[in-house]
């Protein structure tokens, strides 16, 4: 019943997240990126003012080339 393949939400998260690490690694081999190749990476455009200062400042919260 239900799930018959026996994957679960969390399987799927984990390959989800292998492939944008593995996407990020080919794109950005260095590990780092500038805001403007975060917003490009991840579709991030065309933003209204807060979604846009959220995103910024979620980037400064993980920047760690401060």
């Amino acid at each position: 019943m239900g799930n018959s393949n026996g994957c679960t939400v969390d399987d799927l998260q984990a390959v989800e997240m292998h492939l944008w690490y593995k996407k990020f690694m080919t794109e950005c081999p260095s590990g780092q990126l500038t805001l403007h190749e975060f917003k490009q990476f991840f579709g991030l455009k065309g933003l209204d003012p807060e979604a846009n200062a959220y995103i910024e400042q979620m980037f400064r919260t993980f920047d760690m080339n401060k």
